[in-house]
């Protein structure tokens, strides 16, 4: 698979919210409530991801051009020390729960060997809310990705971008991808702060869950990526206008590319310099408002010297280790 094949796949871009509470759980708004606030929003689906609960019948709040996915969040024990917050397990796809009292005794790995047995997409949720190091995230390193923005962690504490806690995870070659949501709570307060742009030929549950599982979709407040490829190992990207655009790297090996009087709406980084140094690069933009978006990672394998949307190189060990 070719890095970034996204932004040159067939489809359309279809907006959603992957992580969302209503009622059924401590969320303020009934199901009814939220779906509607999305939909006239312009977003085009909606996963409702209740504490411990799913939504099994959400036929009901689909409308035409508007489809909304059951989902769950399950809150299995860290198992390492030091510290006060259990794990977040966001499952996209879910329609069924688990036992809460059997699951609240047993690990990350359960609550996500759950979600993919329903046939859904685990997600690790907002890591520096939880003030989660890498020890408490290589416990659900299984997962299929992470939140790199949580919205309502970032109105309730300053605490909604995990993007160090992100780049930690993929330094240590976590093959996760990148999301951002709204963590949906209170409905006058939290949401539209982040979503997904997921590329998919349809709006339907199944065509939207595989586009996910892909890792078609790019993780945004805002700003868009309209392009994004690399081609003999330089990176380029195509965007909104932004005041920065930042390729990232393990440590020091990225490159920022910062606006002098107009805004920025393409940049390259030439990668050869940094070739088996780093398992992988993603991209964030940024504008002039600090709204940003976020890539998913292109993986480096350092034995084909080739980048690639596959995950499974992040097991390559780089060039001298």
């Amino acid at each position: 698979m070719s890095a970034f094949a996204v932004f040159s796949a067939a489809g359309r871009w279809y907006r959603g919210n992957c992580h969302t509470h209503t009622t059924l759980s401590d969320g303020k708004g009934t199901p009814q409530e939220v779906a509607e606030l999305y939909r006239t929003r312009g977003y085009d689906f909606l996963t409702l991801t209740d504490h411990w609960k799913c939504h099994e019948e959400v036929g009901s709040l689909c409308r035409k051009g508007f489809l909304v996915i059951p989902g769950i969040e399950l809150h299995p024990p860290a198992r390492t020390p030091h510290t006060a917050v259990n794990h977040h397990i966001v499952g996209i796809g879910v329609a069924k729960a688990p036992s809460k009292a059997r699951m609240q005794k047993q690990t990350a790995r359960s609550a996500i060997r759950h979600i993919e047995r329903q046939g859904g997409i685990p997600v690790y949720a907002h890591p520096y809310w939880s003030g989660h190091s890498i020890e408490q995230m290589r416990e659900g390193r299984a997962a299929f990705g992470v939140e790199v923005f949580n919205n309502v962690c970032e109105v309730e504490r300053g605490l909604g971008d995990s993007s160090p806690h992100a780049d930690m995870a993929l330094s240590e070659g976590f093959p996760w991808r990148l999301l951002a949501v709204d963590d949906l709570h209170r409905p006058l307060r939290d949401p539209a702060g982040g979503w997904l742009q997921v590329r998919a030929p349809a709006l339907t549950a199944p065509a939207i869950l595989k586009a996910i599982r892909r890792g078609w979709f790019y993780a945004t407040q805002g700003p868009s990526i309209r392009a994004l490829s690399i081609r003999r190992h330089v990176c380029r990207v195509e965007c909104s206008p932004v005041s920065s655009i930042v390729w990232h790297m393990e440590g020091p090996f990225g490159r920022v590319a910062r606006a002098e009087g107009q805004p920025l709406t393409s940049g390259e980084f030439d990668m050869r310099p940094r070739l088996g140094r780093t398992r992988y690069v993603r991209v964030e933009i940024i504008d002039a408002h600090g709204r940003k978006a976020w890539s998913n990672p292109a993986w480096y394998d350092a034995r084909r010297r080739q980048w690639s949307d596959d995950p499974g190189p992040a097991r390559f060990r780089r060039a001298g280790r």
